[in-house]
């Protein structure tokens, strides 16, 4: 019993800790924010038809110096003994351990509430929840992850644009998109990261697809009786770096660095450039925005644990 008391409250230490963490990143994401807007403010200032080349060279200083402290954020922004916050929070992020014991689900016989939660965990790495109208995206995602796995997406027709803006939007990748060299088509450009991501997001998908209901955008597949397989799916993934837990112990906080991508923001030196500088930078604020949600959720998530561990070590 002593035991089961003492762990109890070392877990709720972790768990303050893992508030204290969640609560350094939202701070410096705060004021990432706040330099987007400022970068917004230029970009619009700049895309003014009545300013000259050497208006825009002033504003792109400006402009780039910012660009260069968003940067700096994510570089050097520092948690406990100096350690690199979002470098760490990245990837597979950090697990906290919030309960006295170990209890390790076995992913080829797991129950029903674990198996939802390993899906939710793979569902967010694609920018989605098991909300029904993201569950029914999942076949989009599908479509736009195939397509940009093998390069570039070109030619993309103009009833398929919005679709594939608003998963790249869901996942947080940034791009750039011009006018295809055929007649009503875009073509999508994003980093070579991104492409790396959207290889995986396609082994993703396939993995999930027994899970998800494409055209009901429900779940399925998920056995009450505690034997459902979720061995492909976390094998998908291991691969893809994605964090997730097999034991409700633990609480893992991650950020998506692609969600910090600063690589399309390009520059304001031209009203062209300008409007696709401000194209850029609403898709990363809106990332930003998302990210600031789910450290604020987790925190939330950190306090009703904090509170739960304080009643059991009093019974």
């Amino acid at each position: 019993m002593s035991s089961q008391i003492n762990g109890l409250k070392v877990a709720s230490r972790n768990a303050n800790d893992g508030i204290s963490m969640a609560q350094t990143a939202e701070g410096a994401l705060k004021e990432y924010t706040n330099i987007l807007q400022r970068m917004r403010d230029l970009g619009v200032q700049s895309k003014n038809g009545t300013n000259s080349t050497e208006d825009r060279a002033a504003l792109n200083k400006e402009f780039q110096a910012l660009n260069k402290e968003l940067n700096r954020i994510t570089e050097t922004t520092t948690y406990g003994s100096g350690e690199k916050l979002f470098a760490t929070l990245s990837g597979k992020g950090v697990n906290f351990q919030v309960g006295a014991d170990v209890n390790k689900a076995d992913p080829k016989a797991m129950s029903a509430s674990m198996a939802q939660g390993i899906v939710s965990d793979a569902l967010q790495s694609v920018g989605l929840s098991t909300s029904s109208d993201d569950l029914k995206a999942l076949a989009d995602v599908t479509t736009v992850a195939t397509k940009f796995a093998s390069g570039k997406a070109t030619g993309v027709a103009a009833a398929d644009v919005a679709k594939y803006t608003a998963v790249l939007d869901k996942m947080g990748i940034s791009y750039t998109s011009a006018a295809g060299t055929t007649a009503n088509t875009t073509d999508f450009t994003i980093s070579t990261e991104a492409q790396a991501k959207m290889t995986s997001t396609k082994a993703m998908a396939t993995a999930l697809a027994p899970f998800v209901d494409t055209s009901t955008g429900a779940l399925k597949g998920i056995n009450a009786t505690g034997t459902t397989d979720m061995s492909a799916l976390t094998t998908a993934m291991d691969t893809a770096g994605v964090n997730y837990s097999l034991d409700p112990n633990v609480i893992n906080v991650t950020v998506d660095s692609n969600a910090l991508d600063t690589s399309a923001l390009g520059n304001i030196m031209s009203e062209d450039a300008s409007g696709d500088a401000i194209q850029a930078i609403d898709n990363l604020i809106a990332n930003v925005g998302s990210v600031r949600a789910t450290l604020g959720a987790t925190q939330n998530r950190f306090d009703s644990t904090i509170n739960n561990l304080a009643t059991s070590a009093k019974t």
